[in-house]
């Protein structure tokens, strides 16, 4: 389940409750509207007023977590296999991404740099990677 709560009044707010599905990843918008969710059931969910807007199957991949950079402008996955996906954004359907090896086992946590010049993966093979965020053209992102 995803729970949204307010944390000025401890109160929750919303939910989305999904039994069949055990999520290990969020990442929420910069105004704070919308989720992404990654879990067991093989797909990227994108959640808002408690709805699941979007539900992106993975092709049968495991998404461990998910990483959406300040700018709100990129969208990230790691994956079972050790594996980032560089997520097209807004989300499609079916959904696009580019994958990159770079972990030997299941990435288990992902952050953005504040400058989001970087993507920091943490894998179960004991690794910390740092990836240099770029546009297809090869730039650096401009904030």
């Amino acid at each position: 389940a995803v729970y949204e709560w307010d944390a000025f009044t401890g109160k929750r707010i919303g939910e989305s409750v999904l039994k069949s599905c055990s999520y290990t990843g969020v990442a929420v918008t910069p105004d704070g509207k919308t989720t992404f969710a990654a879990g067991s059931d093989k797909t990227l969910k994108e959640i808002a007023d408690s709805q699941i807007l979007r539900e992106v199957p993975a092709n049968e991949t495991t998404l461990t977590s998910v990483a959406l950079s300040h700018s709100g402008r990129m969208l990230f996955a790691g994956t079972i296999k050790g594996t980032m996906w560089s997520v097209k954004y807004p989300l499609t359907i079916p959904g696009e991404w580019q994958e990159h090896q770079g972990h030997g086992a299941a990435i288990t946590k992902m952050k953005i740099t504040y400058d989001d010049q970087y993507l920091i993966t943490v894998g179960e093979d004991a690794s910390i990677l740092l990836w240099k965020i770029q546009d297809k053209e090869g730039r650096g992102l401009k904030r």
